[in-house]
């Protein structure tokens, strides 16, 4: 009896072990399928979903072959568009022109998360460091570049032309070190390479398993880390002084993981977007004579507005290469119009859906939720805080309300984020707020219990907001007679340029004078304390300046009307039908056969005063 009941617990015990390692087991396959599951569903709305794929990997075919599985995809929807999933990572596919237009004006896509996540082939926990510096040394690659372009052969000279264009990324963030050492230059190369091939689509549907291919790349680039470092190390113990990006960052007390997360990131990202890019854009031009002449006729116009007329005048390489980092960020519009294109088309790119700070993701439904709160005066807000919301103090001149779309009032006030104004007896509460593509308007009456929001797809739609809620107001809840627009007819913004032309310059002749001087000694930078520095190069016969760096991205057009008056087009989309445009008044001013100055009527407020711009550098 007693060997039995020996038996029995043995057994017993050995059942127990494997429940548990079975237990385990199951556990760690939970785990692992609430890894690969998405972490959010598609919100309702969304582009059909493929029909194809795999469940929890989801369609690998985005990796193996992308560009077929993009068009097979947009001709098996109704809409063009689609989504799908690869692992926990949720995509969707935009194809024609309001595709192009949200992949590259949506305010909430946060292009370089979603380049992390995606292609980039090195740690994650790298981040992007940007730095500009408008030293023509910068170029230098070029010239390297310029030299492997003129061999006969490019087949046998590709290897060495992958050689020049990884001197040139060096010489870009100044490791000359690197750049200059054939070996050091050969060990970061064959780095940024095995980094390269060890990227996969195991990466990206499962980034925290430990992968042969992950685990090399992590190794190349740590080893490229320490590349850097070497440098570094060195430069602290070598007397002289090597100017540039990376001795800046040393004097400034950055450490070295700061210099090695910039360096890398910018030469991994360089030497895999750049050259593909720029050769998918040659091969497209080539293709589309049309814009093929457009840009050469952009580059001969920027060539030929620094042309130095002399016996020894220099080659078109020459003055090129003589242009600051301003010149080539301003004065390529074209240029830059068909890169962000064969990006898109071509680069594999792809955008984040992301909020943050500065960037509104909603619906007119999330605002009536508050707007709910705030007229019936409801949690988790306390009364004391809505009455110090609601408590004017600032007056607000007329000019102001105008501006901000406020009904017609004898007193204007701001309280705390809204503006008071009284209408009809009534005390209404309002704001709104725009950028390009998206207008909204906001406001509520607390004593009749009545809110109102209204979103546009149009910076031009304060007009209809207007009449709308004054509408609403006077019809629904007042029920006053009549309608009170609350605005004359030429404070209308003016969106058609023949209408523009016709009410700025009413008084103009029937014939027209040619300006001055060649459109080309108009060229130049102009600036002024609070709208900041414009360029103006030479468009056609006409002037544009590129200001998408600003906060609002705009391009200005300046259409010649009369001697030294132009009209001048201020639009967020360049070229595009259906733009939105305004239009203002330009003048300038001419010293002793020179262009000084550059007046524009901006503020409509001033009435004749226009903003004055002095020009300072041609």
């Amino acid at each position: 009896m007693g060997v039995t009941l020996h038996g029995l617990t043995f057994a017993s015990a050995e059942g127990k072990v494997w429940a548990a390692l079975a237990a385990l087991a199951a556990l760690l396959l939970l785990s692992l399928l609430w890894k690969l599951l998405p972490k959010c569903r598609f919100p309702l709305g969304t582009p059909q979903q493929l029909s194809e794929g795999f469940p929890l990997l989801g369609q690998l075919r985005f990796y193996s072959s992308r560009s077929r599985f993009y068009f097979d995809s947009v001709s098996a929807t109704r809409t063009g568009n689609f989504h799908f999933h690869i692992g926990q990572h949720q995509f969707i596919g935009l194809s024609g022109e309001d595709g192009r237009a949200a992949f590259f004006e949506e305010r909430s896509l946060e292009f370089c998360q979603a380049y992390r996540n995606m292609f980039v082939p090195i740690p994650p926990s790298i981040g992007k460091r940007l730095f500009r510096s408008r030293s023509s040394e910068t170029y230098r690659a070029g010239f390297d570049l310029r030299k492997a372009m003129r061999w006969e052969n490019l087949t046998q000279t590709l290897p060495a032309m992958t050689q020049y264009t990884s001197t040139g990324f060096h010489r870009i963030v100044e490791q000359h070190e690197i750049a200059e050492s054939e070996d050091l230059l050969q060990k970061s190369l064959s780095y940024y390479t095995r980094s390269n091939l060890s990227n996969s689509p195991a990466r990206i549907i499962a980034p925290w398993l430990p992968t042969p291919s992950s685990i090399r790349c992590l190794v190349a680039s740590i080893r490229q880390c320490v590349l850097v470092r070497q440098v570094m190390e060195n430069r602290k113990t070598d007397p002289r002084t090597v100017p540039g990006i990376t001795q800046s960052m040393m004097e400034r007390g950055l450490g070295y993981q700061e210099v090695c997360q910039f360096v890398t990131m910018t030469l991994f990202a360089a030497q895999a977007n750049t050259p593909v890019i720029s050769s998918w854009a040659l091969i497209c031009l080539a293709h589309n004579p049309y814009w093929m002449e457009q840009i050469r006729r952009e580059v001969d116009q920027v060539v030929l507005s620094r042309w130095e007329a002399s016996p020894h005048s220099r080659s078109p390489e020459e003055v090129l290469s003589t242009l600051d980092l301003a010149a080539w960020e301003s004065e390529f519009p074209l240029i830059e119009l068909c890169g962000r294109e064969t990006l898109r088309l071509y680069g594999g790119a792809a955008n984040t859906s992301f909020g943050g700070a500065g960037a509104m993701v909603s619906n007119v439904l999330d605002y009536a939720k508050w707007l709910r709160a705030l007229v019936n005066l409801t949690g988790p807000i306390s009364m004391e805080v809505y009455a110090g919301i609601f408590r004017p103090r600032i007056p607000v001149r007329e000019t102001v309300a105008n501006a901000f779309n406020l009904p017609p009032s004898p007193r204007h006030d701001y309280a705390a984020g809204w503006f008071v104004t009284n209408y009809h007896s009534y005390q209404i509460y309002m704001h709104h707020g725009s950028c390009p593509g998206i207008y909204i308007t906001i406001g509520f009456i607390p004593e009749k219990k009545f809110g109102f929001v209204m979103m546009a797809n149009s910076g031009s739609a304060r007009e209809v907001h207007r009449w709308l809620y004054l509408y609403l107001v006077d019809s629904c809840i007042l029920e006053v007679s009549g309608l009170s627009l609350g605005f004359e007819p030429d404070q209308i913004t003016i969106t058609d340029m023949a209408e523009a032309k016709r009410q700025l310059f009413p008084n103009l002749a029937p014939w027209k004078t040619q300006h001055a001087l060649p459109i080309t000694s108009y060229c130049g930078v102009y600036n002024e304390r609070g709208y900041g520095a414009l360029r103006l190069i030479p468009y056609r016969e006409n002037l544009y300046s590129n200001l998408t760096n600003r906060a609002i991205p705009y391009h200005l057009i300046l259409y010649h009307v009369d001697g030294e008056y132009f009209l001048v087009e201020l639009c967020t989309r360049w070229n595009v039908p259906g733009n939105d445009s305004s239009f203002f008044r330009a003048e300038f001013g001419i010293e002793e056969g020179t262009v000084t100055s550059l007046r524009i009527s901006f503020e409509p407020a001033l009435g004749n005063e226009m903003i004055s711009f002095s020009r300072y550098s041609t």
